[in-house]
């Protein structure tokens, strides 16, 4: 168990049956990438009306909104796709937070940790809403983390990669900029969202599986909260989740395993995505030696990187640590 889960997240319209969606691994295992979708201008569907408007001075926790709010819940980012291992199909779902106010803003993709149920991965919009009320675009992407959702190599990858690149087509449509995407990802979410934006090519949803994007799908910054991101770390039912993951030990699937570490990619990367590692000196689910070790690994092969200890905090509390949404601003404003 990577992370234990608070809150409730948004809801995938899910349905028996098959589906003619693609989301098989891909057969070539020198490559994470498979064939994307094409692209379509961004903001051309209009803004939807919001399902909920939080007024000024609306709180949560310690934090109070300075202007309005809207929020909008299960915005599908993807056909009818494989979200079991018996054959249901569901579409994955956004959820967004963001300003009323007219303007341009930044980007913010916050992925969740787990493994999660896809019903049960908003617990990560508590780091959400003071990013939002720092002048964000705020979107929670549900994503399938496992072989019994569907997902596993490459498929989990591929639905980030596909939230990324979705967020970009309809971000406009919430005053977002599609040329500023931030992705952050907590703990397992974090290791997954490391992979999609530092692998040398272009992680891509296969044929099917994703609605139309725009631009890179790759992000053009990455924040890691407590980050789950060494694959050689040991713990209560880590090595065994990873195996059901590559479908295999690393002895089994070398070549998915070389393709899935983070601190492999970091030796190698050709991008320059710069990287913010935020980690709380009291989490005892991930080592914060973890969050060290991978910071010092990105800067050796010269990718910008910024190490952000939170004093105290542990797995859970570091999203709500005001240095966690500082460091994220600081990677909005940097990109």
């Amino acid at each position: 168990m990577l992370v234990g889960v608070l809150a409730s997240a948004s809801l995938a319209a899910c349905s028996g049956g098959s589906t003619d969606a693609t989301s098989s691994p891909a057969a070539n295992e020198s490559s994470t990438a498979s064939p994307t979708t094409t692209p379509s201008p961004a903001g051309s569907s209009g803004t939807p009306a919001p399902d909920e408007v939080l007024p000024v001075d609306t709180c949560r926790g310690d934090v109070c909104s300075t202007a309005e709010l809207a929020s909008w819940t299960g915005v599908p980012f993807t056909p009818e796709v494989a979200c079991d291992d018996v054959g249901t199909t569901c579409q994955l779902t956004m959820d967004v937070l963001a300003p009323t106010a007219p303007g341009t803003r930044p980007i913010v993709l916050l992925v969740s940790g787990g493994p999660n149920p896809l019903t049960n991965q908003g617990y990560v919009m508590d780091a959400g809403f003071p990013v939002a009320v720092h002048d964000a675009v705020v979107i929670n992407p549900v994503w399938r983390q496992d072989a019994d959702q569907g997902g596993g190599w490459p498929t989990s990858f591929q639905d980030i990669a596909c939230a990324v690149g979705v967020a970009r087509a309809i971000g406009p449509d919430y005053g977002g900029d599609p040329d500023l995407v931030v992705l952050v990802g907590h703990s397992l979410g974090g290791w997954a969202s490391a992979v999609v934006a530092l692998s040398p090519a272009e992680v891509t949803p296969a044929p099917g599986t994703c609605n139309p994007t725009s631009g890179s799908l790759r992000p053009d910054a990455l924040v890691t909260l407590a980050g789950a991101v060494d694959l050689t770390e040991r713990g209560p039912g880590r090595q065994e989740f990873l195996r059901g993951f590559f479908d295999g030990s690393r002895a089994q699937r070398p070549q998915r395993w070389a393709q899935s570490d983070p601190f492999a990619l970091a030796t190698k990367t050709q991008n320059q995505v710069p990287v913010t590692v935020v980690h709380g000196t009291g989490d005892t689910t991930v080592a914060p030696a973890v969050a060290r070790d991978f910071a010092k690994a990105l800067r050796a092969t010269g990718v910008d990187t910024h190490l952000v200890e939170v004093p105290d905090a542990d797995h859970l509390g570091v999203l709500v640590a005001p240095a966690a949404t500082d460091a994220i601003v600081a990677a909005m404003e940097a990109s």
